[in-house]
């Protein structure tokens, strides 16, 4: 049999279904046009470059020694002559 309140009712329900498909969709689509806006990507890419170029510098600042910087101190806990000498006495 027919019955009118029944088929209302699956109405309202496809209609609240389709609602929020197509919110959804909206909030999807606001995602999509935020995420791939040419100036964001632009100021992603820019700030990604530069932590490239700092981490490559700060990987080479410790590799390269300038002469200057060279220091030919003797450690402090070894006598003047002894960092000279042979770690292993010479049989004798």
């Amino acid at each position: 049999m027919f019955d009118a309140n029944e088929t209302e009712s699956t109405i309202d329900a496809i209609r609240y279904q389709l609602w929020g498909l197509a919110g959804v969709t909206g909030a999807l689509l606001v995602v999509y046009v935020w995420h791939t806006d040419p100036a964001r990507r632009q100021r992603v890419a820019d700030r990604r470059q530069s932590e490239r170029e700092h981490a490559a510098a700060a990987a080479l600042e410790d590799m390269f020694v300038l002469p200057g910087e060279i220091e030919d101190e003797q450690p402090a806990d070894t006598p003047d002559g002894a960092a000279d000498s042979p770690t292993e006495p010479e049989p004798g």
